[in-house]
């Protein structure tokens, strides 16, 4: 079974690019093992934070898509160096796939974030959406 994950890192505002290059490698390299591979980087730059965060007002943000057939990325061994690194100030790990798979049922053409971590085809479940036959609008609000 392919698990699809998203790992978002806001960073220390104070790194140069090199830094911050650096220090995304250096989870990558964490994450990758047996079977599990880092597919897409984003990188959204210095954004204002919501609060502050050991003293900062900004954040560079760094969105990893990670997919892992049959293998499970070593999540404990990753969040132990990441609150160990005072670079990284906030992060958070998300499984996806089966929001992508729900999201794909409800729509009628493919989520763009599932074709980049390689959710196509046929869904589980039949695909079908609701299970039942496709109402238009009026019948809905009148049910």
């Amino acid at each position: 079974m392919r698990r699809t994950y998203e790992l978002a890192l806001v960073l220390d505002p104070t790194l140069s690019d090199e830094e911050q290059v650096g220090l995304v490698d250096e989870v990558k390299k964490m994450v990758s093992s047996k079977g599990v591979e880092v597919v897409k980087e984003e990188s959204w730059g210095k954004r204002k934070l919501a609060y502050p965060v050991k003293k900062a007002n900004e954040g560079r943000y760094v969105f990893l898509y990670i997919v892992g057939d049959g293998g499970v990325p070593p999540v404990a061994e990753v969040e132990k160096r990441l609150n160990q690194n005072e670079r990284v100030l906030r992060y958070l790990w998300v499984r996806t796939d089966e929001d992508l798979r729900r999201a794909m049922r409800k729509g009628k053409r493919p989520v763009a974030a599932a074709e980049v971590v390689g959710i196509t085809g046929p869904l589980r479940g039949g695909g079908g959406g609701g299970g039942g036959r496709e109402r238009p609008v009026e019948e809905v609000r009148e049910a």
